[in-house]
């Protein structure tokens, strides 16, 4: 089952198979075009990164897994909470959201998506670029976040 919907309780969204996910809605052809890749790609199409915390120890246990042939999946760590929310402002995440349902795109094209002006996207898009969150085409020209989905996973302990 393949499902857009736009619930005034939890907003625009789309459920493929029994995962539910955010969906920005920008234009009728985009959405068009994003359920055809769905309907290619099925539920193994849809490509999620796990965006947490995680210690020096912790990455190292999943890379030894994943070179014992172990899936890991897409991960983008960050060593505390507060380095996270530094990094992923919510601008920077309007700003994921927005490249999540368009693929690789330009500084003023994003902006344009966003309504918002082209200097302060360009600073967004530099720090998400140097936190290695988003990157750049292989051309230089378009930065690109090659997911359709991000899962948020920390814990918070008593200090």
């Amino acid at each position: 089952m393949i499902r857009y919907d736009n619930e005034a309780s939890t907003g625009n969204h789309r459920h493929v198979g029994s995962e539910e996910t955010a969906y920005t809605f920008t234009a009728v052809d985009e959405l068009l075009a994003t359920f055809g890749q769905t309907l290619t790609h099925g539920r193994t199409g849809m490509r999620t990164v796990k965006i947490g915390v995680a210690s020096r120890a912790n990455i190292s246990a999943r890379f030894k897994a994943a070179f014992r042939g172990e899936r890991q999946g897409s991960h983008i760590s960050f060593p505390s909470l507060e380095v996270m929310h530094r990094v992923l402002t919510p601008n920077r995440w309007d700003v994921l959201r927005t490249m999540m349902a368009s693929g690789p795109v330009g500084t003023r094209e994003l902006a344009r998506k966003l309504d918002r002006d082209v200097k302060s996207v360009h600073m967004d898009v530099q720090a998400l670029l140097n936190a290695g969150v988003v990157g750049r085409t292989a051309e230089g020209d378009k930065i690109e976040f090659p997911y359709d989905a991000a899962h948020v996973d920390f814990t918070v302990k008593a200090a």
